[in-house]
């Protein structure tokens, strides 16, 4: 992938969790919410990228973390704003 990519990939994600609202969404309907914007990546590198967008301080995860497959992500303020730079919200 190259830089564009991996940047509008990122965007995707970001814009995929402000479109979960307050529940959040789980990283297996990220996952699938990349594979029909056709971006075919594996878990790992998900979560390379969810902690990249997550120290950047535009997505968080919600509620208590029990186990990893039951995290949710939603946007914060800075994503939201990203997205409204963006002209995508």
């Amino acid at each position: 992938m190259t830089a564009e990519d991996i940047e509008l990939m990122q965007e995707k994600i970001v814009l995929l969790c402000h479109f979960a609202g307050v529940f959040g969404l789980p990283e297996d309907r990220l996952l699938r919410g990349l594979a029909k914007a056709g971006y075919e990546i594996d878990q790992a590198t998900l979560e390379r990228h969810l902690r990249y967008l997550e120290s950047k301080g535009w997505i968080i995860t919600i509620d208590k973390e029990l186990r990893p497959d039951l995290r949710r992500w939603v946007t914060r303020a800075p994503g939201d704003e990203y997205l409204m730079r963006q002209k995508l919200i």
